[in-house]
């Protein structure tokens, strides 16, 4: 393995050291943790850094819960992969960009599932959900970097088992939330399901709307619409659904359009996002943004017409004597 590829940014460095301290620091605070019901068997939950709904007091485990890990096999894995990832993502994003990514997403995912499990309770009337349930761990982020390769590379192929399965990166993130809403909807895992559906949602919406990168916002792309998480059997229900959302965040001022590009569709209504550093695309996307916004420029010319000065003419009546 490359030096170059061990080495990390300072999103990517900064996860690592924050994940480890955390998850050691969470695993020796026993004096601070809660044993879940009365069996000691039953494992502990911590509400000073992670996620118990029930302890909402603690505003600051809205971030802390989706830093430290509480098992070995979940602390490995998703400390592999937010160190790679982040790597290869904070090349593209630059080192500021990536760390807005992460804490919003981070953030945004841990208060929505704290909201679901405030609804579970209130359908349910079950109270363990709010004092029994600990949401921990970086799944939230780990589905926010999917999200991005599908942004930045959708046709490059992961291949597992040696190569006996091959998987295009842009199916990743459906697969993950599959998975995981299926998993929970057996009881295998629990928290871990809304945060995967949450970072995923909210990095999508994030870099599909908001994100800016050389002056252009947002990313247009078919292959970045939200039908894409679906198959193409779906897209006939998913469209409609997708640009009703479009219209709704437009109309509270949450997403703009400019006069150039109103008329289109609400999947083309964004700017298009440039390709990775390399790609043979690059070039052409980079001529094309610039046209947009010469295109653009043009049409709110022609759209001011140009004032013409007006002529009096004053017609005076001479009378001629005969």
């Amino acid at each position: 393995m490359s030096t170059s590829l061990l080495r990390g940014g300072p999103v990517s460095r900064t996860l690592v050291v924050v994940v480890s301290s955390l998850t050691i620091l969470n695993h020796l605070s026993f004096r601070y943790q809660t044993t879940v019901g009365d069996n000691d068997s039953k494992p502990l939950i911590n509400p000073m850094l992670g996620l118990v709904p029930g302890y909402w007091m603690y505003p600051w485990v809205f971030v802390t819960a989706g830093l430290f890990e509480t098992r070995l096999v979940s602390f490995i894995g998703n400390i592999l992969f937010v160190w790679f990832g982040g790597r290869y993502l904070e090349n593209l994003y630059g080192t500021k960009e990536l760390a807005i990514f992460v804490l919003l997403v981070n953030a945004v995912a841990y208060f929505l599932t704290m909201i679901a499990y405030i609804v579970l309770y209130a359908t349910t009337g079950k109270s363990q959900l709010l004092y029994e349930t600990q949401a921990n761990g970086l799944l939230s982020i780990s589905s926010a970097f999917l999200v991005a390769f599908k942004n930045v590379v959708p046709e490059h192929r992961v291949s597992f088992f040696q190569d006996l399965l091959s998987i295009k990166v842009k199916y990743l993130p459906s697969i993950f939330v599959v998975l995981f809403l299926s998993l929970m909807s057996v009881g295998v895992v629990h928290a871990e399901g809304f945060l995967v559906l949450f970072g995923t949602a909210i990095s999508w919406i994030y870099i599909r709307f908001f994100k800016r990168q050389d002056g252009i916002r947002g990313d247009r792309s078919e292959t970045f619409s939200f039908a894409s998480f679906f198959p193409e059997l779906a897209h006939p229900i998913v469209k409609p659904v997708s640009n009703m959302v479009f219209e709704i965040l437009k109309n509270f001022g949450l997403c703009s359009v400019a006069s150039s590009e109103i008329g289109s569709a609400p999947d083309n209504e964004l700017p298009r996002r440039k390709p990775p550093p390399g790609s043979e695309e690059a070039d052409a996307e980079r001529r094309r943004a610039l046209a947009l916004k010469a295109l653009e420029l043009r049409l709110q010319n022609h759209q001011t017409p140009p004032q013409i000065p007006t002529v009096s003419v004053e017609l005076k009546t001479v009378n001629v004597e005969p």
